[in-house]
């Protein structure tokens, strides 16, 4: 398979559209939440946007396990439909084996599907 395109949250008004989402799932460390966003603008793939505190680790830490979890978006982890996604991992995401990871977030993004 080749890589999905996904874009990154980037607006404010992407983001306070989250702060009210339609759909929420959490899977062992990952919480995610989703709007299908509302723009005036064509939006013609997902938006993903990472929330991910200093509790997980040093910044060295923390990117890492962005990079991590936006390498498994791309590889396709999970069924990511057109809107706005938050990602917000907790400590114990950031130890984590690459296979446990990707089995909590597919988990979590397919959880979305039941609570939209």
């Amino acid at each position: 398979m080749g890589r999905r395109p996904v874009g990154s949250l980037s607006t404010r008004r992407d983001f306070d559209q989250l702060r009210t989402p339609t759909a929420r799932s959490t899977r062992g460390p990952i919480r995610v939440s989703f709007h299908p966003l509302s723009r005036s603008g064509d939006l013609s793939r997902p938006l993903v946007s990472f929330a991910i505190t200093k509790a997980c680790g040093t910044a060295v830490v923390r990117n890492r396990l962005r990079r991590r979890l936006q390498g498994l978006l791309e590889r396709g982890a999970g069924p990511l439909e057109v809107g706005g996604y938050l990602i917000r991992p907790t400590p114990a995401a950031a130890e984590m084996s690459s296979a446990e990871l990707e089995r909590h977030l597919t988990a979590a993004l397919a959880g979305l599907e039941g609570s939209r």
